[in-house]
């Protein structure tokens, strides 16, 4: 919810951050342009939980349960800068379906790769810097890996 002074005020999460605001100080622009201040402001003795406007708790690990295929999944470059070579191993030399999700569930990115070989080029002009996941099915097997992307086109 934008406030007044045409910014975002976050209530943070963590129990040594309670008496802080984390701020986005320039809402429409994206990645780091917006300038979130982590705690920007400074409640003195007042405490905030989760109180502005509802915001999902985050933090820097992936939790995805990895099934299906005999190998580990693993993605090189990680994080993927600009258009780049990717080297994906733990897959076998056939047919795969190469998607990338959002943090919202939403697809970005989708390739089919027959009988794929490891490398593929990998287009990400279209697609915001941030954390993704990286998904492969490959026959009735899927796997999915967290990928970070990082786009100087934009």
């Amino acid at each position: 919810m934008l406030a007044t002074d045409a910014k975002i005020y976050i209530a943070l999460y963590a129990s040594t951050t309670l008496n802080y605001l984390g701020v986005i100080n320039n809402p429409n622009d994206a990645g780091i342009a917006c300038n979130f201040i982590e705690n920007g402001i400074n409640l003195s003795t007042g405490k905030s939980i989760r109180g502005l406007p509802n915001m999902f708790y985050y933090n820097s690990y992936s939790s995805v349960i990895e099934n299906g295929m005999d190998h580990s999944l693993s993605v090189f470059p990680n994080p993927i800068v600009n258009n780049h070579l990717v080297y994906i191993s733990g897959v076998l030399p056939k047919d795969v379906d190469v998607s990338i999700f959002d943090i919202c569930g939403e697809k970005v990115f989708f390739k089919h790769l027959n009988n794929f070989t490891e490398t593929f080029y990998m287009d990400i002009q279209n697609i915001d810097d941030g954390i993704y996941f990286l998904k492969v099915v490959q026959q009735s097997e899927t796997k999915t890996v967290k990928l970070v992307i990082e786009n100087n086109y934009k």
